[in-house]
């Protein structure tokens, strides 16, 4: 709802600063900008419903993965927000990541 979406950022902007104010903070800590170090694979999830991050956000940070020729595996639900709190979708997202610490440990 509008009014969650509201809370949340007012917690992000209390909790992180504002980007608005305070744009080369941000710029300087974003892990966006670091996408050619990364040096592992990642494992990306992303639920749809997240109002935390917009999938414009997952996106963007797979393109980037891609551009970058970067290894990762991706997982995105539908009908699931910033958590995976639906059983089934709980019990997938744990097997998921299981498997891929099991293969790049």
């Amino acid at each position: 709802s509008a009014g969650m979406r509201g809370g949340r950022a007012n917690w992000a902007a209390m909790a992180l600063g504002d980007p608005r104010l305070d744009r080369e903070r941000f710029r300087a800590t974003s892990p966006f900008n670091f996408i050619a170090n990364i040096r592992a694979p990642l494992f990306v999830i992303h639920g749809r419903l997240d109002y935390n991050v917009d999938i414009q956000q997952y996106r963007a940070l797979v393109g980037q993965l891609r551009k970058h020729g970067k290894e990762f595996e991706t997982m995105t639900e539908r009908y699931q927000g910033h958590g995976f709190f639906a059983e089934s979708a709980s019990v997938e997202l744990h097997e998921r990541i299981e498997k891929f610490l099991a293969e790049n440990l």
